[in-house]
């Protein structure tokens, strides 16, 4: 199956607001990265993504043939967590994955690539010193 789209939209409104706005991109829309993610007595190493200089946090992932479950998923995270910011999903070569925005991250200098060999796939934890 071959997907052609630079970007889908999907937006709900209710009562004349915006409530919810999601990217679908491909992959090459996309830059890989390392990212870190502060928490109170802890920093996260994790795969992450940058687009348009946002970054972003992987949710979690579907089939290639379960697009309809993955704009299902996003919508109730954004519904039941006021605090997401922008999601995409993002079209991979063998998968659909949900990103989320988040003012909390900050990218790694030491890697990036957007070729799957340079994807950003470990999920690390350090206390805080």
């Amino acid at each position: 199956m071959k997907i052609e789209f630079q970007f889908l939209l999907i937006i709900n409104v209710t009562s004349e607001i915006c409530q919810s706005i999601m990217l679908i991109l491909q992959a090459k829309d996309v830059e890989y990265c390392h990212i870190s993610a502060q928490k109170s007595t802890e920093v996260d190493f994790l795969a992450g993504l940058k687009y348009h200089g946002h970054l972003f946090i992987k949710v979690k992932s579907y089939t290639l043939n379960h697009l309809d479950n993955a704009i299902l998923r996003c919508r109730k995270l954004l519904e039941h967590n006021p605090s997401v910011l922008l999601p995409i999903i993002l079209f991979e070569p063998t998968a659909y994955s949900i990103w989320f925005e988040q003012k909390s991250l900050q990218r790694l200098k030491a890697s990036h690539s957007n070729s799957p060999k340079g994807k950003a796939t470990s999920h690390n934890r350090q206390k805080k010193t």
